[in-house]
């Protein structure tokens, strides 16, 4: 799926991963590599960190 920024609907699109159900996006995030990237998260970025709504734009 390809998702845009809501507030920057002409900007670029990114790769957005979607999941069929709630528990297979917990088992996802469940993954020790995910594990490592939660841990590692706040070293790899400057500030806070800032979560945005992205509109799909594609399904598949």
């Amino acid at each position: 799926m390809i998702g845009l920024r809501q507030d920057k609907p002409d900007g670029v699109g990114m790769p957005m991963p979607s999941w069929s159900s709630g528990n297979d996006l917990l088992a996802h995030v469940s993954q020790p590599f995910m594990q490592n990237y939660f841990s590692a998260i706040a070293d790899l970025i400057e500030g806070d960190l800032e979560a945005r709504w992205l509109k799909p734009v594609t399904t598949s």
